[in-house]
């Protein structure tokens, strides 16, 4: 009896034991036309996260803010941050949970400019460009998944921007190629509406050469243009560690649902990016499959207005 119980135990305890999930939260803070109290209020709403990027972040302040909002929610936990140098009053931004992960030194062959605490910036994503911003970026250890990059973007917007964000694209795959058996997220801003790939497809092509796309389920817009400019891409990650995506409103713990809304100097203009890593294929399937759904009805759409174009041209 005693025997069988200490089996039934084992049984239940071994999955837990080796079961591990990384959450990580993406977003824009719209600098200087927002407010810290208001996001720090919104962050806190969404539970469970164990990393998150930052882009457009006005000063340290605003990140040791966050860090005391974290804190007072979650007693007993210490965060750690760490705010990029360059970008002037739009800079990059990370926070991790030091009870999920631990920083380790950066083992890739990749030229880093080392910030301390084992954080650095990826300065080749400037594209040769002073007024581009680098990658932010840390090397994390799971408990026990092993170690993971984590890095932090905020690529060129508007004007040229197009032909830069391909040489920043460009930047990235050499990191990811320069780091070999490292796992690999890089999310942010990327400034591609990636929902109109035809109209920036030379940077998201350039992108996929070597990573892969996280999509999320939802269609909506990250930015309040309509737009999905925020995004997360991985590389490395085995098939034992499941990805998936999804574009959170920015009061709650929801999915966004509509595909505009509004902004103010309270609100940031941009949405979350939520990435979730599980070592259970749960979660990607039911992703897969609502895509599928989507795929299929839209498909069912361009089928019925092909027929009706089709018919009306019988008629003529």
């Amino acid at each position: 009896m005693k025997t069988c119980f200490a089996f039934a135990i084992l049984l239940i305890l071994t999955p837990a034991a080796h079961a591990e999930t990384i959450r990580a939260l993406f977003w824009n803070l719209e600098s200087g036309e927002s407010s810290t109290p208001y996001l720090a209020a919104q962050l806190v709403e969404k539970p469970n996260i164990d990393l998150w990027g930052f882009s457009e972040v006005q000063d340290a302040e605003v990140l040791v803010a966050f860090c005391r909002a974290f804190e007072k929610a979650n007693p007993g936990v210490e965060f750690m941050w760490h705010i990029s140098r360059d970008g002037g009053g739009d800079r990059l931004g990370i926070i991790y949970r030091t009870d999920r992960l631990q920083a380790v030194p950066y083992r890739g062959k990749a030229t880093v400019e080392d910030l301390g605490e084992h954080f650095f910036e990826v300065d080749s994503v400037k594209a040769g460009h002073d007024g581009l911003r680098p990658a932010l970026g840390v090397q994390l250890r799971t408990k026990t998944r092993g170690d993971f990059i984590v890095l932090v973007n905020h690529f060129k917007c508007c004007g040229n921007g197009r032909s830069r964000r391909v040489g920043q694209a460009a930047a990235l795959n050499k990191f990811a190629e320069q780091s070999p058996g490292l796992p690999i997220i890089a999310g942010g801003d990327f400034n591609i509406p990636i929902n109109r790939e035809g109209k920036n497809g030379p940077a998201l092509a350039k992108l996929r050469e070597r990573w892969h796309y996280v999509r999320p389920a939802e269609t909506v817009g990250t930015h309040r243009g309509g737009s999905i400019l925020d995004a997360v891409f991985i590389q490395g990650h085995d098939n034992q560690w499941f990805p998936t995506a999804s574009i959170r409103a920015r009061a709650g713990d929801a999915v966004a649902s509509s595909n505009r809304f509004d902004d103010d100097q309270q609100k940031t203009d941009h949405r979350p990016v939520l990435l979730i890593l599980s070592d259970q294929p749960t979660a990607q399937i039911e992703a897969l499959r609502r895509r599928l759904a989507e795929l299929e009805a839209e498909a069912e759409r361009v089928r019925a207005q092909l027929k009706q174009i089709e018919a009306q041209a019988k008629r003529n």
